[in-house]
């Protein structure tokens, strides 16, 4: 009696990667040396992007020199970010403008990398992290949590949006 056997293909989880890039190398990914972003996603939600609180418009602007961002990567493909921004009256604090995922790729543990990475860089660079005051409530309220039990997790100071250490 002949068997039918059936191949099981069994996929490899995708690696989730975070890491911090600077604002020239952001640029780099999006418009891929085009003039015009090759990368839509990045474009303002009302025009079809996908990473909410994202204005291209800072990306491009020659006076936010001050930016750099966190990314999370699936297969090289660039799944959520957060903005960050160095404080103009305290060179050791940084102000996260927002962080986004991708609707595709949420629920999939990318903004817990990712701010993991932001506490991680916090660190390293002996910073204070500065939690933007113009993220929506319902946003913050869902990072609050991760981003209190990770400040603790990492040692790292952080100021909530109502100006208290955390």
């Amino acid at each position: 009696m002949e068997e039918n056997l059936i191949n099981i293909k069994l996929e490899k989880e995708p690696e989730l990667k975070a890491s911090v890039i600077s604002k020239e190398e952001l640029i780099d990914r999006i418009y891929k040396g085009e003039s015009l972003p090759q990368d839509k996603r990045f474009l303002s939600v009302e025009k079809g992007g996908v990473f909410e609180y994202f204005d291209l418009d800072n990306l491009t602007n020659p006076l936010t020199s001050d930016l750099s961002y966190v990314i999370g990567e699936e297969e090289g493909k660039i799944v959520g970010l957060a903005e960050l921004q160095r404080s103009i009256d305290n060179e050791k604090k940084i102000w996260m403008k927002f962080l986004s995922v991708d609707p595709i790729f949420q629920k999939k543990g990318y903004a817990s990398k990712i701010a993991g990475e932001i506490m991680r860089y916090v660190k390293d660079n002996n910073l204070t992290l500065e939690m933007s005051s113009y993220s929506s409530e319902e946003g913050w309220e869902k990072l609050r949590p991760l981003f209190k039990r990770l400040s603790e997790e990492y040692g790292v100071n952080m100021i909530d949006e109502e100006r208290k250490m955390l």
